[in-house]
């Protein structure tokens, strides 16, 4: 979890006042190079506040997630390779099978069949 950007401005200010790295690290009790990296941030004239997580955009995103909870619903008894498949014909967009299961997973729907 990242820090706030009220504690990251207070480590900065800190070292800014004459105390070392080192010394702020302990007094904040974060790392010595994430001290470091704040500082240098502040130098370069970027902001402190956290960057967005890495990875890549859903390619089933919020905004789409009713159109799969409909499928899911009309289709409850289909395979995730059949959901995929169903899901490129209408969406146009290719997914994976793990990529179907965390977006219904996601949705709280369970994949029991029927008998």
């Amino acid at each position: 979890m990242a820090y706030s950007v009220d504690v990251r401005e207070r480590i900065v200010a800190y070292i800014e006042a004459g105390h070392s790295e080192a010394e702020a690290a302990e007094r904040y009790g974060v790392h010595r190079t994430t001290t470091g990296r704040y500082l240098k941030r502040k130098r370069s004239g970027k902001p402190l506040r956290a960057d967005k997580p890495p990875g890549r955009r859903r390619l089933i995103d919020a905004s789409k997630e009713k159109h799969l909870e409909a499928q899911v619903k009309a289709h409850d008894d289909d395979t995730l390779e059949r959901h995929c498949k169903r899901w490129q014909k209408k969406q146009k967009v290719e997914v994976s099978i793990a990529t179907m299961h965390r977006s219904i997973e996601r949705l709280k729907f369970t994949r029991k069949k029927r008998p």
